[in-house]
């Protein structure tokens, strides 16, 4: 009697080991995953990461998963894989979107163009807009980060802000179209130019001088003041 309830005692944690782990196996599943994002990328897209991410569950391990992941989708910033008991959890977090370039691209943080179409509405809504009169976008993206530098949030409430060249920058009047600033990328003093030409734009309007059909130029490329004349 005492043999056999030994060996119950002994036999029977094994039992208990070998039936969890019987039991947690499909619990790690790797048709059982959950891919978690934030409101910046289209559902298009996060569809496409969702698809690969279901086929390198099955035979990768989880460096080889985040490398493929980074490489195929470069917007991905950081990628968390988390087993837990009822599935696999994936966290993504993107490079930040700051502005929309041509209504085609969106410039990230990290001053890499990517196409608009892999972003949500919702967060293109809310992005400054520059057009770049460039055919090679990707050549001009640090001028369009040092642009958004020193340029303040509310301007692009005011005007269309278009990059012509490092030299050349046209802010056109959303109000009053026939009223433009000229400024460059070096010019660091636009902020508070750009609140001098608004007094500009006012004394033409005064004079009712935008009736009479002519476009207005404040030049603010100068060091010390601003050129103002027909265009």
């Amino acid at each position: 009697m005492k043999k056999s309830l030994l060996l119950f005692v002994i036999l029977t944690p094994a039992m208990i080991f070998v039936g969890l782990r019987s039991i947690s196996v499909p619990f790690f599943s790797p048709q059982q995953h959950q891919c978690m994002y934030d409101i910046t990328l289209s559902d298009e897209y996060t569809a496409s990461i969702n698809n690969l991410v279901t086929e390198l569950l099955k035979n990768n391990s989880t460096p080889e998963i985040i490398n493929q992941l980074q490489q195929q989708f470069p917007i991905l910033k950081k990628i968390t894989i988390a087993y837990q008991p009822m599935a696999v959890r994936v966290i993504l977090s993107v490079h930040e979107p700051i502005c929309n370039v041509n209504n085609l691209y969106v410039l990230t943080n990290k001053k890499d163009i990517f196409s608009k179409t892999i972003f949500s509405e919702e967060i293109i809504a809310d992005m400054p807009c520059i057009m770049v009169m460039q055919d090679d976008v990707k050549d001009m993206t640090c001028f369009i980060s040092h642009l958004l530098e020193i340029l303040p949030s509310d301007v692009f409430h005011v005007y269309n802000v278009e990059l012509v060249n490092e030299h050349y920058v046209r802010l056109i009047d959303k109000q009053q179209s026939k009223f433009t600033v000229i400024s460059s990328v070096v010019q660091e003093k636009l902020p508070f130019l750009l609140s001098q030409c608004e007094a500009v734009k006012y004394a033409i309007a005064a004079r009712k001088d935008f009736d009479k059909g002519a476009k207005w130029i404040a030049d603010t490329r100068f060091a010390h003041y601003i050129v103002t004349y027909k265009a």
